[in-house]
C-alpha cells in the first residue's frame, strides 16, 4: 500500500481468524497434553499416610522405602496434632536410618520424642538415639535410653543390639564389671548375624574385669575371626 493517507494501510494484512485458530490450535495441544496430568495429580489424605508409612516399614526394596519417604516428608498434614502424624514421624526416622540418612534420623526421631514424650514408638527409637548420644559421648544418656530397651516389650530380637551397645556404654565409663549380669544373659543373635566389633570388645573387657578367662579368650578368638584388622583390635591383643 503506497497511499499513506489511506486508513487501510495502517491496518496491516488482513488474515481471516478461522486461519489464525487453524494454525495455532495444533500448538496449544501439546501444552493440554502436558499440564493436564499435572492438575489431576490428587493430594494425599492424613488417613492414608499411615497406610504408606506402614508398608514402607515392611518393605525391602530401598527404592520403595525411599519413595515412600518422600512421599512422607513431602505431606503437609492438616494440624500438627493429626493422630496419624506420631506414626509417620517415627517411620520417617525409622527410613531414613534404614537409608544411611543418620542424622536426618536422629533429627525426626528426636522431634517424635519432643512432641509425643509418652509415644510407644520411642521404645524401638531409642537404639538409634543412644548411638547418636555415644557419638558425643554422653554415656549417662545412652545407657538409660538401652536400659529402656531392654526392659522394653519389643522383641528379643530387638533387644540384643541394645545389650551390645549397653556393655560398651559401660566398658566406656570403666564399670566393665557391671556388665556381667548383661553378658549372662545375651540374647542369640538371629541367623546369619554376627557380633559388632564394639560389642565383642566389650564382652572381652568384661570377661577380663571378672576374671573369666576362658570366656574372655573365647570372645578373643571371635574377634580375631571376624575383626582381626579391625581398629579396635590393639584393645584385644594388648590386655
Amino acid at each position: 500500500c503506497l497511499n499513506r493517507q489511506n486508513p487501510q494501510c495502517w491496518a496491516g494484512p488482513k488474515i481471516e481468524s478461522g486461519l489464525v485458530m487453524n494454525r495455532l490450535f495444533p500448538l496449544l495441544i501439546p501444552a493440554l497434553v502436558v499440564v493436564l496430568p499435572l492438575a489431576a495429580e490428587e493430594r494425599m489424605k492424613d488417613s492414608a499416610t499411615a497406610e504408606v508409612a506402614t508398608k514402607a516399614l515392611a518393605a525391602k526394596d530401598p527404592a520403595e522405602q525411599r519413595n515412600a519417604l518422600k512421599r512422607l516428608k513431602n505431606h503437609a498434614f492438616r494440624r500438627s496434632k493429626a493422630p496419624e502424624r506420631e506414626f509417620v514421624l517415627f517411620a520417617i526416622g525409622m527410613l531414613q536410618s534404614r537409608l544411611g540418612e543418620g542424622s536426618q534420623a536422629v533429627d525426626s526421631l528426636a522431634k517424635l520424642e519432643k512432641e509425643w514424650p509418652q509415644s510407644p514408638y520411642l521404645e524401638e527409637a531409642q537404639v538409634i538415639l543412644a548411638e547418636e548420644a555415644l557419638r558425643h559421648r554422653k554415656f549417662p544418656e545412652a545407657e538409660g535410653r538401652l536400659r529402656r530397651v531392654l526392659a522394653s516389650e519389643l522383641p528379643v530380637e530387638m533387644k540384643r543390639q541394645a545389650q551390645e551397645l549397653l556393655l560398651w556404654t559401660l566398658v566406656e565409663q570403666d564399670k566393665a564389671p557391671e556388665g556381667q549380669d548383661i553378658l549372662d544373659s545375651l540374647y542369640p543373635l538371629n541367623q546369619g548375624e554376627v557380633p559388632t566389633e564394639r560389642g565383642l570388645v566389650a564382652m572381652y573387657e568384661v570377661a577380663v574385669a571378672r576374671n573369666l578367662k576362658d570366656q574372655a579368650e573365647a570372645f578373643r578368638s571371635d574377634y580375631l575371626k571376624l575383626y582381626k584388622e579391625g581398629p579396635l583390635r590393639l584393645r584385644i591383643t594388648l590386655n
